[in-house]
């Protein structure tokens, strides 16, 4: 959008209004947009908000590369990658030449395989990224080897957490006993832990954790009946199907008939943990005690808990477990979650575009012969050509009676031309 300037008279006093885009000003519009308390917000508080406003948005490709223009250091780098290195390189090259066979440049963006090499002016901004839901030390690093790379960046990973007051007061004790660990299920879905979490925000959360995958469930729960329960069970088992097992505590829940009756009506077995040794429920207990760790750590006052809720589950789901070595989506969901850490990838071509310049099916050319599915009449199929193809499985028909239809790939048939007559050069309608 082009700018517009004009000059605006009110009372005594002159003003000079622009006309900018939302991107341009991101910030008055967030401020517009955001909700106050009765109390006044004096200077420093909009301040705050315009800083943590700039801090969340996401790093993308393209600021990566702007500023690997403007390194010092990367800039050597690039020429180097193009041009081939010197036997000898300074001190600061050095990370880089160790790897020399690792680095390619895509966009502008320095590439180690398939992790982005973040420019030092953008690195507090990625691990603060990475630090979001205050995922610890190890799943934090894991989390940062899936997407970037830059010298040390294990140490400053370490520093980070290390320096979160959050993370230090709200971090678990270690493990005293190493408790027997449940046989690995073959497959997704097959066995589920379950326990409460809470009471959070004056909510308890029911937690439900996939032994193979990982996966988790967190459903803010009303109450903690064996009803509501169900309930809540209803939709998962709606969702994806039905566990061979479920592994719970000993709370009421979970020993009522009726519970005892909803899992014999599904065939699932329900195993239970020692009483008073929760720890016996291990994959249920170790979520619980992250998710409380990490939605303490992060509760802050610009966002509600219901979006500390989503933004752990999301963080949780898309970083590798320390356990699998795999992220819970790509063993349960079978593919990766796209994140805003999937920013900082300098994409080589659009794919959604892509994929609107697919062929066409085969036999479906322009002019191919055709016969057309039709729908309301007597005749199922109705003789055709092909007059123009619109999207990658969608195209336009005329019919032997002048008619033009737009009909799916699949509900048209290739016909020979020779069992039908010639079909009329003007068509009389589109339908």
């Amino acid at each position: 959008m082009r700018l517009q300037r004009r000059a605006v008279t009110l009372s005594a006093y002159q003003y000079d209004v622009m006309v900018k885009t939302t991107e341009a000003n991101a910030n008055a519009d967030y401020l517009s947009r955001m909700s106050l308390d009765s109390h006044s917000v004096d200077v420093c508080e909009v301040s705050e908000i315009l800083t943590t406003h700039q801090d969340q948005l996401p790093v993308l490709a393209a600021d990566i590369s702007a500023e690997t223009a403007k390194d010092i250091v990367l800039k050597q780098v690039l020429q180097h990658v193009a041009n081939g290195w010197p036997e000898t390189v300074p001190s600061e090259l050095k990370p880089f030449h160790r790897i020399a066979e690792e680095l390619t440049v895509v966009q502008g963006c320095l590439q180690r395989g398939f992790r982005t090499v973040v420019p030092s002016t953008l690195q507090p901004r990625l691990l603060q990224e990475l630090h979001i839901a205050h995922p610890g030390m190890v799943r934090m690093k894991a989390l940062a080897r899936n997407h970037v790379w830059w010298p040390g960046l294990d140490s400053d990973v370490e520093r980070a957490v290390r320096s979160c007051h959050a993370c230090q007061v709200n971090r678990n004790r270690d493990q005293p006993v190493e408790v027997t660990r449940w046989p690995n299920p073959a497959a997704p879905w097959s066995r589920i832990h379950a326990d409460f979490a809470g009471p959070m925000e004056g909510r308890m959360y029911l937690m439900v954790t996939d032994a193979f995958s990982k996966w988790l469930e967190v459903i803010p729960m009303s109450s903690t009946t064996s009803k509501t329960a169900i309930a809540e069970f209803r939709k998962l088992f709606a969702a994806y199907g039905s566990p061979d097992a479920i592994v719970t505590d000993n709370g009421p829940q979970f020993t009522s008939v009726e519970w005892s009756n909803f899992m014999a009506e599904r065939s699932i077995i329900h195993l239970r943990s020692a009483p008073y040794f929760p720890a016996t429920n291990g994959a249920a207990e170790r979520c619980v005690q992250t998710f409380k760790a990490a939605l303490l750590s992060e509760k802050r006052g610009l966002l509600s808990w219901t979006e500390v809720l989503q933004t752990f589950l999301e963080r949780y789901r898309s970083t590798p477990h320390a356990t699998t070595g795999e992220t819970p989506s790509e063993l349960f969901l079978q593919r990766e979650l796209k994140t805003r850490l999937h920013l900082v990838q300098p994409q080589a071509k659009n794919t959604t575009t892509a994929a609107c310049h697919q062929p066409p099916a085969k036999g479906l050319d322009e002019g191919s012969a055709v016969y057309a599915r039709m729908f309301n009449q007597p005749q199922k199929w109705s003789a055709g050509t092909v007059l123009q193809r619109k999207s990658t499985k969608s195209f336009e028909v005329k019919l032997a009676n002048g008619v033009i239809v737009r009909r799916h790939v699949d509900q048209l048939r290739v016909r020979d031309p020779a069992t039908t007559p010639e079909l009329p050069s003007d068509p009389e309608k589109v339908v």
